[in-house]
């Protein structure tokens, strides 16, 4: 039995049972892909996601293998329209890390791995969500069977 069931091994999801595991609660997160990606869905990490992912011991990697960027500037129509000082709003982290996402991604599902070895199931594909009125239960496939969570 869990306390929380995750569905999808993205980066929310494994801070989100980062988190919880490291608060004691027992975590199952459920992944519909077989193998973790190397797609990027987003380039930068802002300082209150870097703040989270510090939160659960999984800023370290990442701050040291990507590209601080303090500064930017806006452009239209060829022309300089605004500047942009990213160092200011946070003394912790004034930048926005520049590092792929399936670095992210990597290093927040080994967080999860070193808090519980067993929590992460990938090749579950989860179909359904049905309320009982006491508790949840899942509902869906791995490797082509049936089964419920």
């Amino acid at each position: 039995m869990f306390d929380v069931v995750v569905v999808g091994a993205g980066p929310v999801g494994l801070c989100m049972a980062a988190l919880l595991l490291q608060n004691g609660h027992r975590v199952a997160v459920l992944e519909r892909r077989a193998t973790s990606g190397r797609q990027t869905r987003a380039i930068g990490i802002h300082p209150p996601a870097l703040a989270a992912l510090d939160a659960v011991g999984a800023a370290h990697p990442l701050v040291s293998s990507g590209v601080r960027i303090t500064h930017g500037a806006a452009y239209s129509g060829g022309r300089k329209v605004a500047d942009m000082d990213f160092a200011r709003p946070s003394a912790e982290y004034p930048f926005i890390l520049s590092v792929p996402q399936y670095l992210t991604t990597h290093a927040l599902e080994s967080r999860v791995i070193d808090l519980d070895p067993g929590a992460l199931h990938r090749g579950v594909q989860v179909e359904e969500v049905v309320d009982d009125g006491g508790h949840l239960r899942l509902r869906g496939q791995k490797s082509g069977l049936r089964w419920n969570f």
